[in-house]
Parts: structure tokens; C-alpha cells; sequence
């Protein structure tokens, strides 16, 4: 169910089990989990979800799986459709994924409705978020794509309103948050850090999200984690 609540909650996208661990603990609202950050994130091991539940199971914050087989595109063969639903039935105990499949066609770039109705029903009853996939659509039609997400049963969708970062998204995400309100959560993420976050608050969504990596690397740092999260709870 959309979020109804006036305070805004934080998501922190972690590439490895110690960063989950730290952004629980300096107080994140919920765990997007992925591996390689350095193409925007793909499937985890189970290996390194395992590792993550057990390490954050005391602080009770929900982790999201990402389903992304591959770097690139968002646009799926059939074989690599089937290796997503099959990661999906690999993580028992995920509380929700993370995922996006786009159909690229000569003129156009749409939502795959087809393929996210068989990764949708894979994870039923689990709540589902479409991932940065969504920026791939020109920011034009975004509003009609996010009236698709809505329709297909996603829980959220993960945006920075244009292809760059959040800062540049302005009166996409501005229009994207009043359309999802009460049906949809809206996340806001894409260099989503303390130092722009202020200005990004003005959108009102019910979501942020950040990997809180703020000297490179791949870890997220206690201090950033803490700063967004007191940031978002003193608004």
C-alpha cells in the first residue's frame, strides 16, 4: 500500500552486507540490496542476502531485493527473463524487489507490461518497486508510463525524473508526486545526498533514496546515513 503518512521514510540502495549493517544501525528505513555499483546495481548472491538478514534481523528494516541479471539496458531476452524469475524464487525471506523491464521499440521505449506481469506474479504477495528503468522513458510521457505502473500493481516506482540526477528532475518529479499520491509510492533517488537533499524535500514524496556513498567505493557511510535520515524526520 502508497505510504500515507506525512514523514518521509529513507531507502539505501547497499552493495554488500556491511553497508546494510551500517545503514540499519545509523537508522534507514528500509534496505534496497544489490551487487555491483558500479553498473547500478544487479542480483545479489544469496550468499550476501543471507549474510544481511541475519546481520540486520535485530533492527526489524525491511530488505528489498533487486532482479536485474545484467548491466546495460533493461530490455530482456526470454532466457534472461527466466534466470529473473528464478532469482526471485531464490529469496524466500526478501521482504520485497526491486526491478524494470522496458520493450524498446523503433520509435518508442515502453514499460514491458507482459514481462513485468510474470516478475509481479513471481513475487506475489511481496510489494514490487520499478527500478530507474522508469527514466529511460522520455520525461514527457512519464506521467502515462507511471499510470501503467499503477494499473500493473507495483508499489513504487524509483525516479529521478529525467536520465541524470534528482537535482535535475524538477518539474517531472514535482507532477510525478502529485499523480502517484495515495496510489503509488513515488522514491526519489539518483545522487540523492545531504547536501541536496533540502532542495529535493520540496517535492514531498514519501520516499528517498541513496546508497550514502560519499568517498567512493562501495560502502555506505554511518554518518550520511544519519544526517538524510534525521534530515527527513525533522522536515
Amino acid at each position: 500500500m502508497p505510504l500515507m503518512s506525512s514523514q518521509a521514510r529513507l531507502e539505501i540502495a547497499c552493495f554488500n552486507p556491511q553497508s546494510a549493517f551500517t545503514a540499519a544501525q545509523a537508522g534507514a528505513d528500509r534496505i534496497e540490496l544489490c551487487a555491483n555499483r558500479d553498473v547500478g546495481g544487479t542480483t545479489p548472491t544469496v550468499e550476501d542476502f543471507d549474510t544481511t538478514h541475519d546481520l540486520i534481523k535485530n533492527f526489524r528494516v525491511p530488505i528489498y531485493v533487486m532482479i536485474r541479471p545484467r548491466g546495460g539496458d533493461f530490455t530482456y531476452t526470454r532466457s534472461e527473463l527466466d534466470e529473473m524469475i528464478t532469482a526471485i524464487q531464490s529469496f524466500p525471506h526478501a521482504d520485497g524487489f526491486v526491478f524494470g523491464v522496458l520493450d524498446s521499440r523503433p520509435n518508442s521505449i515502453e514499460i514491458d507490461t507482459r514481462a513485468c506481469i510474470e516478475l509481479l506474479s513471481a513475487a506475489s504477495p511481496r510489494p514490487c518497486t520499478f527500478h530507474r528503468a522508469f527514466d529511460g522513458i522520455p520525461p514527457h510521457l512519464m506521467a502515462s508510463k507511471l499510470e501503467n505502473l499503477i494499473s500493473l500493481g507495483f508499489s513504487s516506482v524509483l525516479t529521478s525524473g529525467c536520465i541524470g540526477d534528482a537535482s535535475e528532475g524538477g518539474d517531472v518529479l514535482k507532477n510525478l508526486t502529485l499523480i502517484a499520491r495515495g496510489r503509488i509510492d513515488l522514491i526519489i533517488g539518483g545522487g540523492v545526498r545531504s547536501s541536496n537533499l533540502q532542495v529535493l524535500r520540496q517535492f514531498d514524496a514519501p520516499w528517498y533514496h541513496s546508497s550514502a556513498v560519499i568517498h567512493g567505493g562501495a560502502f555506505a557511510d554511518a554518518q550520511e546515513v544519519q544526517t538524510l535520515s534525521l534530515m527527513l524526520k525533522t522536515h
